[in-house]
């Protein structure tokens, strides 16, 4: 096992969330002593089944409970206020002392949309606006922001703040991905989750080559 992913989706006449929350703080716990190298924390909100919309607390806990499993966040951008955003990335950053990084999406649902009441044909520039404001806080930058002064406090535990990489295939993911990854960010991201991944127990034949591209490939599959 190499990576785990968690949703928390309870569909009808599933698990209570108490039981399932608990289970996947367990979860973590045992399978980073077996190999186990991340897990993905998936966010959507309003969703009948009760899909996860909160993957920071998650994150929060599981990082608590673990010791070297590295979490890979998926956030949906738009929905975040930028610097409430930041605190809260920062104070994870801490706990997992640099074990958490963060995959940024537009989200696509018109229902989630409504529920935080954004435009969705305006997700793009939001998103944008957003973006640039929370890497100048987690930079440890003291930014002048519409006609406020804003500083982060804590600073996280990596300098420069987590690895942010964005997904999605939509134009306006593009536009937003561009602004993330400037030249040669691609290898320095790779290199820098590569540095925070767990040293597991040593392995022979199929499982150490697999292991040995790990960061690469998460990087691929979400950038």
């Amino acid at each position: 096992m190499y990576s785990m992913r968690f949703d928390m989706r309870a569909p009808e006449f599933g698990a209570a969330p108490t039981e399932l929350y608990e289970a996947a703080v367990d979860m973590c716990e045992w399978a980073e002593t077996r190999g186990c190298l991340a897990a993905v924390i998936c966010e959507h909100h309003s969703s009948p089944d009760g899909y996860l919309p909160t993957p920071l607390i998650l994150g929060s806990a599981i990082a608590a409970r673990t010791e070297q499993l590295v979490m890979t966040l998926i956030a949906i951008l738009p929905f975040y206020d930028p610097v409430r955003l930041a605190e809260e990335i920062a104070v994870l950053d801490i706990i997992s002392k640099g074990r958490a990084a963060y995959v940024f999406g537009l989200g696509y649902r018109p229902e989630e949309y409504q529920h935080f009441g954004l435009d969705r044909k305006a997700r793009g520039r939001i998103a944008d606006e957003k973006l640039g404001l929370l890497r100048r806080l987690l930079a440890g930058e003291v930014v002048e922001h519409d006609g406020r002064r804003i500083r982060l406090t804590p600073l996280p535990f990596s300098p420069n703040g987590p690895l942010m990489m964005w997904g999605g295939g939509s134009p306006a993911s593009r536009t937003v991905r561009a602004r993330l990854s400037r030249p040669g960010q691609r290898a320095r991201l790779a290199r820098g989750l590569r540095r925070r991944l767990p040293r597991p127990r040593p392995r022979t034949g199929d499982d150490a080559a697999a292991q040995s591209g790990y960061a690469e490939r998460l990087f691929r599959s979400t950038g």
